[in-house]
């Protein structure tokens, strides 16, 4: 049975820097929600980047998962549970997201390390 993934916009970022630590989602999908999009495209604006970021972006919008009031109160439950950890809402809603379709969620931020259902690259 193949395994699915969840790309949280750090692994994102890394993906598209080519960090060999995840050379090994090089034919995965690169599933993740609208939100990540955005942080994403800040990331490429930042580095002025616009145009690339535009295309990339544009891409990657057939592989994102919906994301729902449902979804969203979990989320915020997630994030109050864990609230020692400081986890941001983006984080939490694609934490969940993952987790509610099944897919592995995949992530270099530190405190998603040693989390269950997280694939933990840095």
């Amino acid at each position: 049975m193949a395994v699915g993934y969840f790309f949280d916009t750090y692994a994102l970022i890394e993906i598209l820097r080519k960090n060999e630590k995840y050379g090994k989602f090089s034919e995965t999908p690169l599933i993740t929600s609208l939100l990540n999009i955005g942080e994403l495209y800040y990331d490429f604006l930042k580095n002025g980047n616009k145009h690339e970021g535009m295309l990339f972006c544009g891409q990657l919008h057939g592989n994102c998962l919906n994301v729902t009031l449902e979804v969203i109160m979990k989320a915020v439950e997630f994030r109050f549970s864990n609230k020692s950890k400081n986890l941001s809402y983006i984080d939490c809603i694609g934490y969940v997201l993952a987790k509610d379709n099944g897919l592995i969620f995949v992530t270099g931020d530190n405190a998603f390390e040693g989390m269950d259902n997280v694939e933990f690259v840095k």
